[in-house]
C-alpha cells in the first residue's frame, strides 16, 4: 500500500486539454476522466474531478504506462495513452479531445444534459438546434423566434443582438429558398451561424462584409420536395385555401403557391395552432394568389462555384378585395391658446389585380468577367369606393357625446346642443379607378481588369404608364351661429401619368496596397488594405401628368337628379367642356437629368473596418407647367451632396464597436414650390409656395454588442442623434365661421432626436430565458400652430414641442418537454410639453401583462392560450382609457404521423380587442381606432408532406 501511494504521487508529466462534442465543436462540461497505470506488472487507477464548464481539464499523470479514459452518458467513451517517466516532467498538450454521441445509448434512453444555446467558434456565433427541445413537427420559422439575440418582426426581417442582417442558406444567398425556408421542419437544420459574410462585391471590393445569419441544413434533407396544405373555417363566412409546394435545392430550388381566402388574416402553415394566423386588426381582405419561382444557380451540390450561367424565373397573379374603416379624433392647437376639435369616420373598398406574366434573370460568368441580365413586366388594375364623414367643434364636444357624429346624425337630445358647437359637418362619397402598366430591365457588368483592380457597370431602365379616374360627391353642412347651410359638390378627374427612369452607375475598384501575414504559433492573421472606388452615375428622369379636373354645383339641383349619382358623367362634350375646373387641372412635365460622382475608402487592419464616403449629384431639372392661369416653364439646378461614414471594430470576444454617421441634402418637390391654388377638396385649401428652401439631415448611431458564451448571455446598447435643418411644415390658417383650412408649406427652424437603447438575452438553463428591451427617446420639433383666418400672418406662432418616450419591454420564457409558457410585461411612458398653445402637459401610459403558453398532452393533443390585461391612462377619449382582457384559445390535434394538424380556434374570447392608435406633432394630436374582425371562431387543417421516408 506505501508503494502503490508512492507510486501515485511520483507524478512524471501534466496532461491538459478540453473535452468537445465531435460533431459541433461545443465544449463538454462535467466529463468524467479516470486514469489507469501499469509498471513493472503493478497496476493502479485513480478518479480524477470532471471538466470545468469551458470543457477544460489537468491531470497529474503516473510514472510508466497511463491510459486516460474520458465518459460521459450519452457519448462514446475515448480513451488515450502515454508512456510517462519521472525523467521527463513537462506539460503534455492533448489539445482536443473530442466524444462522439453513442447510438446505442440515444436509442434505449433520453438524455437529459445541459446544451449550450450557442457558443463561439472563432469569431462565428454557433446555434445548436438540439438544444432548443424542439417538438417534432415544429418549423424552422419557430425555431428562429427562439435564437437568443434574433428578432424576426411582421415582415419576415432579421436583426441580431441590435444589428440588422441578411439570411443565408448553406452560406450562399438563395432568393427562392429564402421564401419558403421558415416553412420546413426545424428537424431538417443542422446548425445555425452568425457571422461577417464577404459577398462576390466584397470581396472585389476587399471590404469586410456584412453580418449574416446562414441556415445549414442537413445533407439529407436537401435535393427534394416538401409542401403543405392548409384549409380554414371561420364564424361570419370567412375561409382560406392555402398550399405550396417547393424544392428545397442549392442548385436548382423551385416554389409555387396557391392562396384563397377571405379574412383578416394572412394563412401560414408554418406553425401549429393559432400561431399560424397573422392576425390583421385593420382590414378584411379576400385574396387569391398564385405564382412559382425557380432558380438554377452557379453552385455545384457539394457548394463549389463554378463557371456557366444561373437563370431566375418567376411569374405570378394576385388578386385581393379589401374592405377598412376607422374612426379618427384631433385636437388642434391654435395660436390664440385655444383648441378646434374634428372628429371623423370613414369606410372604404378597394379591388386590385397584379399580374406579372414574367421576370427573368441571367447571369454569366468566368474568371475574368461576370455578366447579369434581368426584365420584368407587371399588370396593375386597380378601383374601389370611399365613404367618410367629418365634422370641425371650435370646442370640444366629447363631454356631451363619445360618438359626436353618430349623435349630430340622430334625432335625439344631444343633436342642437353638438350643432351649436360645430362649424361644419361634411359627407363625401368617391370612385376610383387606375390601370397600370410598368417594364423593368437592368445590366450588370463587372471585369476584372487585374487582381487589384475591377472595373464595373450597372444600369437600369423602367417605364410606368398609368390611367386614372376619380368621382367624389361633397355634401357640405354648416352648422355655426345657427346657419342651417348645405352645398353639393360633383367632381371628376382623369389622371393619366408615364414615367420613365434610366440610371446608369460606373466605378473603378483599386486597391492600392494589401499586406497579411499569419502567426503559426497563435494562428492569427495581421491584415492590411486600402481600397479605393470612384463611381460616376448617371439619371435620366421624365415624368408626365395630364390631370383634368371636372366640377358641378348641385345646390339648384333636385336630390333625384341623376347627377347625384356619384359615378354619373354627362355624355355630352359640351357641357363636360363647361364644367371644367380650370383652377385644378394642370398639365405637368417633368425631365431630370442628374450627373454626380463619388468617392469610396475602404480601410481594413485586423479587426478594424473603416469606409467614408462622399457623394455629390447636380440635377438639372425643367419642367412645364400648366395650372389655371399659370402656363410656364421653369428650370432649377441643384447641387446636392452626400456624406457617409461607417466604423466597425471587433474585440474578438469583448464585443462589437460599431459608429455611423451621414448627411444629406434634400432639394424638396418643384411642383410645391409654384404659385398655384388646389380647391378639389373645398374644406381644405392647398397653396404653393416659391419661397421654399432646401432642407439638410444629419444622422449619427454608436453601437456596441457583446455576447457571454461561457454565461449564455446577449446584449447591446446604442445611442443615436439626428437633427434636420430647415424642414418643410405646413403653415395652416382655419376660418372659424365657415371650417375652411387653408394649408402651405414653410420652412421653420430643425428639431433633433436622441435615441438610446439597451437589451439584454440570458439563458441560465435549457428551460428558461430572459430577456428585457429598453429604449428611451429624446426629441425637440417645430410647427405652426394653427391661425386664425382674422388674424394676421404676422402672428403665426411657431411651437416648439418636446418629447419624452420610455419603453421597457421584459419577457421569461419556459421551455419544458410538455409545457411552455412566456410572461411578458410591457410598459411605455410618453409625456409631451409645448412652449406654446393649449395645454402643456400630456402624459400617457400604456401597459401590458401577458401570458403565453402551450401544453402537449402527448404526441396527439395540444392545448394552446394567450393571456393579456391592456390598459392605457391619460388620453383623450374615454375609449382609449378602457381597460381590455384579451384571450386566445385553441387545441390542436396531430393526426398521420405527426403530418397532419386539426386546431379548433377561439379569438377574443371575451370581445375586447379593438385596434386603436395615437399620434402628436406640435400642432396637433390624434387618437384613431380602425375596423377589426377580432371575435370568431374557427377550425383549421394543415398537412405536411416532404420526400423523406419516416422512420419506423
Amino acid at each position: 500500500m506505501l508503494l502503490l501511494l508512492c507510486c501515485l504521487n511520483a507524478g512524471a508529466e501534466i496532461f491538459v486539454g478540453r473535452v468537445v462534442d465531435a460533431k459541433t465543436g461545443e465544449p463538454l462540461s462535467h466529463v468524467q476522466i479516470s486514469v489507469s497505470w501499469e509498471m513493472t506488472g503493478m497496476y493502479g487507477s485513480a478518479g480524477i474531478a470532471p471538466t470545468d464548464s469551458t470543457g477544460c481539464f489537468e491531470i497529474n499523470s503516473q510514472d510508466g504506462k497511463n491510459t486516460i479514459t474520458f465518459s460521459l452518458i450519452g457519448y462514446n467513451d475515448v480513451e488515450r495513452t502515454r508512456i510517462c517517466t519521472k525523467e521527463n516532467q513537462d506539460t503534455v498538450k492533448l489539445g482536443d479531445v473530442k466524444l462522439k454521441l453513442s447510438d446505442i445509448l440515444l436509442k434505449s434512453a433520453t438524455v437529459k444534459a445541459k446544451r449550450k444555446l450557442f457558443y463561439f467558434r472563432g469569431d462565428t456565433i454557433v446555434y445548436d438546434p438540439i438544444a432548443f427541445n424542439l417538438r417534432k413537427g415544429e418549423r424552422i420559422g419557430r425555431l428562429l423566434q427562439k435564437l437568443p439575440g434574433v428578432v424576426v418582426d411582421e415582415f419576415g426581417g432579421l436583426t441580431w443582438n441590435g444589428q440588422h442582417i441578411s439570411m443565408l442558406v448553406n452560406g450562399k444567398e438563395n432568393e427562392v429558398v429564402r421564401q419558403f425556408l421558415p416553412q420546413l421542419p426545424a428537424e431538417a437544420v443542422d446548425k445555425i451561424k452568425v457571422y461577417d459574410k464577404r459577398s462576390e462585391q466584397d470581396i472585389r471590393e476587399h471590404r469586410k462584409g456584412r453580418r449574416v445569419l446562414d441556415v445549414k441544413i442537413k445533407p439529407e434533407w436537401m435535393e427534394k420536395w416538401y409542401g403543405n396544405i392548409g384549409v380554414l373555417s371561420q364564424t361570419e363566412g370567412y375561409y382560406n385555401l392555402n398550399a405550396n409546394g417547393y424544392r428545397l435545392s442549392d442548385v436548382f430550388p423551385f416554389n409555387s403557391y396557391f392562396n384563397l381566402g377571405d379574412g383578416n388574416y394572412n394563412f401560414s402553415p408554418s406553425s401549429d395552432g393559432m400561431k399560424s394566423l397573422k392576425k390583421r386588426t385593420d382590414a378584411a381582405v379576400r385574396n387569391l394568389d398564385i405564382g412559382a419561382i425557380a432558380q438554377n444557380s452557379l453552385y455545384k451540390s457539394d457548394g463549389k462555384e463554378i463557371r456557366g450561367r444561373a437563370h431566375t424565373v418567376e411569374t405570378y397573379l394576385k388578386h385581393s378585395d379589401t374592405r377598412s374603416g376607422s374612426h379618427s379624433k384631433t385636437e388642434n392647437f391654435m395660436s390664440d391658446n385655444s383648441s378646434t376639435y374634428s372628429t371623423g369616420e370613414s369606410s372604404n373598398y378597394s379591388h386590385n389585380l397584379e399580374i406579372r406574366p414574367l421576370r427573368v434573370g441571367i447571369t454569366r460568368q468566368n474568371n475574368k468577367r461576370r455578366i447579369s441580365v434581368a426584365a420584368a413586366a407587371t399588370f396593375i388594375k386597380s378601383d374601389g369606393h370611399s365613404e367618410s364623414r367629418n365634422a370641425v367643434f371650435n370646442t370640444s364636444p366629447y363631454g356631451i357625446a363619445d360618438n359626436p357624429l353618430d349623435a349630430m346624425w340622430s334625432d335625439d337630445a344631444t343633436t342642437d346642443s353638438l350643432r351649436s358647437l360645430a362649424t361644419t359637418s361634411s359627407e363625401r362619397k368617391g370612385l376610383s379607378e387606375s390601370k397600370q402598366f410598368q417594364t423593368s430591365g437592368s445590366f450588370d457588368y463587372y471585369y476584372n481588369l487585374s487582381k487589384k483592380n475591377t472595373v464595373g457597370l450597372h444600369s437600369e431602365i423602367g417605364y410606368k404608364d398609368k390611367k386614372g379616374n376619380s368621382h367624389s360627391l361633397y355634401d357640405t353642412r354648416q352648422y355655426n351661429r345657427s346657419i342651417n347651410s348645405e352645398k353639393l359638390d360633383k367632381q371628376y378627374a382623369s389622371n393619366p401619368t408615364r414615367n420613365i427612369d434610366v440610371n446608369v452607375v460606373l466605378s473603378d475598384m483599386q486597391r492600392i496596397f494589401e499586406r497579411s501575414s499569419m502567426n503559426q504559433t497563435t494562428m492569427s492573421f495581421n491584415i492590411k488594405s486600402l481600397s479605393i472606388t470612384p463611381k460616376y452615375n448617371f439619371r435620366y428622369t421624365h415624368d408626365y401628368n395630364n390631370y383634368r379636373a371636372y366640377r358641378w354645383n348641385l345646390d339648384d339641383v333636385s336630390q333625384d337628379d341623376l347627377m347625384h349619382k356619384v359615378g354619373y358623367l354627362p355624355s355630352d362634350e359640351a357641357e363636360m367642356l363647361l364644367a371644367q375646373d380650370s383652377v385644378n387641372t394642370r398639365r405637368k412635365q417633368t425631365d431630370i437629368i442628374a450627373h454626380g460622382g463619388g468617392l469610396e475608402l475602404n480601410y481594413r487592419w485586423n479587426n478594424l473596418s473603416l469606409t467614408p464616403t462622399f457623394e455629390y449629384k447636380v440635377e438639372n431639372e425643367r419642367m412645364e407647367y400648366a395650372r389655371g392661369r399659370i402656363d410656364t416653364v421653369a428650370r432649377r439646378t441643384n447641387l446636392l451632396p452626400k456624406f457617409n461614414i461607417y466604423m466597425n471594430y471587433t474585440m474578438k470576444k469583448l464585443g462589437t464597436l460599431s459608429f455611423s454617421a451621414s448627411h444629406s441634402k434634400t432639394a424638396g418637390n418643384f411642383e410645391q414650390k409654384m404659385a398655384y391654388t388646389d380647391d378639389s377638396n373645398p374644406l381644405y385649401i392647398y397653396r404653393g409656395n416659391p419661397l421654399l428652401r432646401s432642407t439638410r439631415h444629419f444622422t449619427s448611431n454608436l453601437g456596441y454588442s457583446r455576447t457571454f458564451a461561457k454565461l449564455q448571455m446577449m446584449g447591446n446598447a446604442s445611442i443615436g442623434y439626428s437633427r434636420d435643418h430647415n424642414p418643410w411644415r405646413a403653415l395652416m390658417i382655419y376660418d372659424r365661421t365657415t371650417g375652411v383650412t387653408q394649408s402651405m408649406m414653410d420652412n421653420i427652424r430643425g428639431g433633433h432626436r436622441w435615441d438610446g437603447t439597451l437589451n439584454a438575452e440570458w439563458t441560465p438553463t435549457n428551460r428558461l430565458r430572459f430577456s428585457n428591451r429598453l429604449n428611451l427617446s429624446l426629441a425637440k420639433q417645430y410647427s405652426f400652430l394653427l391661425m386664425d383666418a382674422a388674424n394676421r400672418e404676422e402672428d403665426r406662432i411657431l411651437n416648439a414641442q418636446h418629447n419624452r418616450r420610455i419603453q421597457d419591454d421584459l419577457a421569461l420564457t419556459y421551455n419544458g418537454e410538455n409545457l411552455e409558457l412566456k410572461g411578458r410585461v410591457l410598459l411605455v411612458n410618453s409625456n409631451w410639453s409645448n412652449s406654446a398653445g393649449t395645454a402643456n402637459d400630456y402624459n400617457y401610459w400604456d401597459y401590458t401583462f401577458s401570458l403565453e403558453g402551450s401544453y402537449h398532452l402527448n404526441d396527439y393533443w395540444t392545448f394552446n392560450m394567450d393571456a393579456a390585461y391592456e390598459g392605457k391612462d391619460g388620453y383623450m377619449s374615454s375609449f382609449m382609457n378602457k381597460d381590455r382582457f384579451l384571450m386566445d384559445a385553441s387545441v390542436d390535434l396531430h393526426i398521420l404521423r405527426g403530418r397532419g394538424t386539426i386546431s379548433l380556434i377561439a379569438a377574443d374570447i371575451f370581445n375586447q380587442n379593438t385596434a386603436h392608435r395615437y399620434t402628436a406633432t406640435a400642432n396637433s394630436r390624434t387618437e384613431s381606432d380602425t375596423f377589426s374582425i377580432h371575435h370568431y371562431y374557427c377550425m383549421k387543417f394543415v398537412y405536411n408532406f416532404d420526400g423523406r421516408k419516416d422512420k419506423k
